[in-house]
């Protein structure tokens, strides 16, 4: 499974993996599991897990996984995309034309934040 991240407006990265969704950035790292019977616009969350970082607006992806893998121990269920996501089970997204140019997958991602902590961008 490909994890892929695409920027929002407000500085944060989305994933959306069926009916799960991961959010990362701005001292933050958040996820949904919705439930998949319903309807799509409307769809109850299953699971929500959120972790703040005091007083940082950048983390490293690594820094936002751990947190998030702490904070889920123990979860008796998880969604494929979270699995993926926790155990670091990420690839590389062919080339593909339909997908917009500012699709990430995981570990271009990685190496946007790196180089974004180390101020070079």
């Amino acid at each position: 499974m490909t994890v892929c991240f695409y920027p929002a407006d407000d500085g944060t990265w989305h994933a959306k993996i069926g009916h799960e969704e991961l959010i990362i950035g701005k001292g933050i790292v958040e996820y949904y599991w919705y439930d998949p019977n319903a309807d799509e616009d409307e769809a109850p969350v299953l699971q929500h897990r959120s972790v703040w970082f005091d007083d940082r607006d950048k983390a490293t992806l690594t820094e936002y996984r751990d947190a998030l893998r702490a904070d889920c121990a123990g979860l008796r269920y998880m969604g494929e995309g979270l699995k993926s996501f926790l155990n670091d089970d990420w690839q590389r997204v062919s080339s593909n034309r339909t997908k917009p140019v500012d699709w990430f997958c995981l570990s271009r991602l990685s190496s946007y934040f790196r180089s974004f902590k180390r101020g070079v961008r």
